[in-house]
Protein backbone atom coordinates (compact mmCIF):
# COMPACT_ATOMS: atom_id res chain seq x y z
CA UNK A 1 0.00 0.00 0.00
CA UNK A 2 1.49 3.48 -1.23
CA UNK A 3 -0.08 6.48 1.01
CA UNK A 4 1.18 9.84 0.76
CA UNK A 5 1.50 11.51 4.52
CA UNK A 6 0.48 14.91 4.18
CA UNK A 7 4.47 15.83 4.94
CA UNK A 8 5.76 15.32 1.33
CA UNK A 9 6.42 12.13 2.12
CA UNK A 10 5.27 8.51 0.48
CA UNK A 11 4.82 5.88 3.44
CA UNK A 12 4.66 2.69 1.52
CA UNK A 13 3.79 -0.42 3.73
CA UNK A 14 3.93 -4.19 2.91
CA UNK A 15 1.04 -5.74 3.08
CA UNK A 16 1.90 -9.21 4.50
CA UNK A 17 3.79 -7.70 7.38
CA UNK A 18 3.42 -4.46 7.85
CA UNK A 19 6.96 -3.03 7.21
CA UNK A 20 6.45 0.52 7.11
CA UNK A 21 9.17 2.67 4.09
CA UNK A 22 9.42 6.32 4.08
CA UNK A 23 10.11 7.81 0.40
CA UNK A 24 10.87 11.88 -0.27
CA UNK A 25 8.03 12.79 -2.52
CA UNK A 26 9.34 12.91 -6.15
CA UNK A 27 8.26 12.51 -9.39
CA UNK A 28 6.22 8.93 -9.51
CA UNK A 29 8.16 7.54 -11.66
CA UNK A 30 11.44 7.93 -9.88
CA UNK A 31 9.60 7.01 -6.46
CA UNK A 32 8.75 3.57 -8.31
CA UNK A 33 11.93 3.01 -9.77
CA UNK A 34 13.68 4.02 -5.86
CA UNK A 35 10.98 1.11 -4.79
CA UNK A 36 12.14 -1.43 -7.28
CA UNK A 37 15.42 -0.62 -6.50
CA UNK A 38 15.09 -1.21 -2.97
CA UNK A 39 13.78 -4.29 -3.27
CA UNK A 40 10.02 -3.56 -3.20
CA UNK A 41 8.04 -5.91 -4.94
CA UNK A 42 4.72 -5.16 -6.63
CA UNK A 43 1.98 -7.93 -7.20
CA UNK A 44 -2.03 -7.85 -8.56
CA UNK A 45 -4.27 -9.80 -6.36
CA UNK A 46 -8.40 -9.74 -6.84
CA UNK A 47 -8.26 -6.58 -8.77
CA UNK A 48 -5.83 -5.19 -6.38
CA UNK A 49 -2.16 -4.02 -6.44
CA UNK A 50 -0.82 -5.21 -3.32
CA UNK A 51 3.28 -4.41 -2.52
CA UNK A 52 5.86 -6.35 -0.40
CA UNK A 53 8.76 -5.25 1.59
CA UNK A 54 12.54 -7.06 0.31
CA UNK A 55 11.69 -10.10 2.95
CA UNK A 56 8.61 -10.79 2.05
CA UNK A 57 8.76 -10.43 -1.79
CA UNK A 58 12.23 -12.21 -1.87
CA UNK A 59 10.03 -14.99 -3.55
CA UNK A 60 7.55 -12.98 -5.64
CA UNK A 61 7.90 -11.87 -9.27
CA UNK A 62 7.51 -8.49 -9.65
CA UNK A 63 4.58 -7.69 -12.15
CA UNK A 64 4.81 -4.66 -14.34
Amino acid sequence: MILENGFGDYEVICDKCGEVALYDKEEWEIFLQDLKDDGWKKQKASGKWKRYCPKCGKNIEDEE
